[in-house]
């Protein structure tokens, strides 16, 4: 049988992806864990936990967080728009 070479990213454990996306996704937007965290509507202990490898984000998290890491200007633009509109209705 031939050696067949893997490719790193096949044998990189699927927590230190996670932790990975989650501190590539909060990077690329240039928020503090405590700002990313109010933008996801989460805490920032459960941000903490995401990027130390304690906790891992649910399908919706994982999603908003490689939206973030592909595209942070899409998020930071929702955002943007959320908070302009909760400020017009008074909130």
């Amino acid at each position: 049988r031939p050696h067949r070479e893997w490719p790193s990213d096949l044998l990189t454990p699927a927590c230190w992806m996670l932790d990975s996306l989650a501190i590539e996704a909060r990077m690329k937007t240039g928020l503090s864990q405590s700002q990313f965290a109010s933008l996801l509507g989460v805490s920032v202990r459960t941000i903490q936990g995401w990027e130390q490898g304690r906790k891992r984000p649910s399908g919706a998290a994982k999603t908003l967080l490689a939206i973030a890491k592909m595209n942070p200007n899409a998020l930071l633009a929702v955002a943007k728009n959320n908070h302009a509109n909760s400020e017009k209705a008074g909130y």
